[in-house]
């Protein structure tokens, strides 16, 4: 245990509501943004692949990271996720 939740999300898989991985992710944010939880551990930290918003041209309009903003980031949002590496 430490100062952070580490969540480490998949770009490339469902991440529509009822997907196993949005369901595990909200699960996770849950219990670390619990009350208890998170005066133990106060950091929420997402890592994943594709950003979300990005000027490189590989990435850039790319439906996964759409996606993925459009289920997840009202989750990242809804529980106090603090800080998110892509």
């Amino acid at each position: 245990h430490g100062l952070a939740t580490i969540l480490v999300l998949n770009s490339y898989t469902s991440t529509a509501p009822k997907s196993i991985q949005y369901t595990w992710l909200e699960r996770q944010l849950q219990l670390a943004a619990h009350p208890n939880q998170r005066t133990v551990t106060p950091w929420i930290v997402v890592v994943f692949h594709c950003p979300f918003h990005t000027t490189f041209h590989g990435h850039n309009n790319e439906e996964n990271p759409r996606l993925m903003m459009y289920h997840m980031e009202p989750l990242f949002r809804k529980y106090g996720v603090n800080l998110v590496f892509s």
